[in-house]
């Protein structure tokens, strides 16, 4: 099995536990990209802030916020 964060658990083996989102001004006043798009910029963002990567599948993504797994390959 390859890497990638399938479970809350994963995640908190990972990531200290002040886990936040930041999503950028510059990303979040721009009108041509969705809501949906700039919070999973912002999860991706978090996930990669301990290592510089990030190894959440795209279920894992879908199932944290509630969206579809086609909804964020396509926002991706």
């Amino acid at each position: 099995m390859g890497k990638g964060i399938k479970t809350i658990d994963d995640l908190e083996k990972l990531f200290e536990p002040s886990y936040y989102v930041i999503i950028p001004i510059s990303i979040l006043e721009r009108n041509d990209i969705s809501s949906t798009s700039k919070i999973l910029y912002g999860e991706i963002s978090a996930l990669s802030r301990k290592s510089g990567q990030c190894f959440a599948t795209n279920e894992f993504l879908s199932t944290r916020l509630g969206i579809g797994e086609r909804t964020v390959t396509r926002s991706i």
